[in-house]
């Protein structure tokens, strides 16, 4: 007796059987499972009329003002907004305003610049203050060194004779070493 309301559920095939398991969560809508789906998405999209993309163009429209044509036409209205409406493309604008500072020069910035330098060290890297100046700062140095050079040198032979004077057999020894030494100090001038 308790197990008659099975023979009811046991009545037909047993997809007959899922069929009302569905229909008992759903409420027993007519139509296909995406029905329903369908409807959860009119529910929360207001019941638009067309694809769900609709839905989304208009979030969009309401976004930039309903304007025609494409994403891109509403950033280029900004850009115009921002560079004046200018004809050409926004490097025009940049390069305008590089040619207000810099007087509108022909040729490249580099050319500004080096007009800059020629007009700092007179123009010629070879005959000009700037490098005159250092030239002969180089020339003083190069004296100081062969004059600590010289001195040096002198030195070394002094203490050479000094040695070989008292020590006649070590000649050769302390005579090969003495010339190494100014030797070595010949080079690192000339270097």
């Amino acid at each position: 007796d308790d197990l008659g309301n099975l023979g009811d559920l046991a009545d037909g095939t047993p997809l007959e059987m899922v069929t009302d398991v569905i229909d008992g969560i759903t409420g027993g809508t007519d139509g296909s499972p995406i029905d329903l789906v369908t409807g959860v998405i009119d529910g929360i999209t207001g019941g638009t009329d067309g694809s769900p993309i609709d839905l989304v163009t208009g979030v969009i429209d309401g976004i930039t003002g309903g304007t025609d044509g494409s994403p891109i036409d509403l950033a280029t209205g900004v850009i115009d907004g921002i560079t004046g409406g200018t004809d050409g493309n926004p490097i025009d604008l940049v390069t305008g305003v590089i040619d207000g500072i810099t007087g509108g020069t022909d040729g490249s910035p580099i050319d500004l610049v080096t007009g800059a330098l020629d007009g700092i060290t007179g123009g010629d890297l070879g005959n000009n203050p700037v490098t005159g100046i250092v030239q002969e700062g180089i020339d003083i140095l190069q004296g100081v060194e062969s004059l600590k050079t010289e001195i040096i040198n002198t030195g070394i032979d002094t203490v050479a004779d000094t040695i070989i004077g008292a020590f006649p057999q070590a000649e050769h020894p302390v005579g090969d070493i003495a010339d190494l030494g100014t030797l070595t100090f010949e080079t690192s001038r000339d270097t």
